[in-house]
């Protein structure tokens, strides 16, 4: 199930806030990209999206960045699932972990070929 996300712009805390879907799967966090977002882009506020959801729901969480069609004004781009981590350092890290463009899915580190 999908809920709202609302989370305060992380680098000056001025301007309207990121709009953005949540949905919870066991341990991972799924945040999506809306098209109608008034804030920063879930990219770009990558480190208060973070920080909101360790609290929330401790430091196992897995936090995923998710664009579908939906999340773009003019659609027809393809989906891309990037897992999201914070170094020790403070700096903000993007792993993409698949692509799903019409019907082809592309998962990081696996190859089909390799199951033949």
């Amino acid at each position: 199930m999908r809920s709202r996300l609302i989370v305060q712009n992380g680098w000056d805390r001025t301007g309207p806030a990121t709009v953005a879907d949540l949905e919870i799967v066991g341990p991972v966090a799924f945040v999506t990209e809306r098209a109608d977002n008034p804030g920063l882009s879930i990219t770009n506020n990558a480190e208060a999206i973070v920080a909101l959801l360790v609290a929330r729901y401790g430091p196992g969480v897995r936090i995923v960045e998710h664009y579908d069609s939906a999340s773009y004004a003019a659609g027809a781009h393809p989906e891309t699932y990037d897992l999201v981590t914070i170094d020790d350092e403070g700096h903000v890290r993007w792993t993409r972990v698949m692509v799903r463009d019409g019907d082809q899915i592309y998962i990081a580190g696996y190859d089909p070929d390799d199951d033949e």
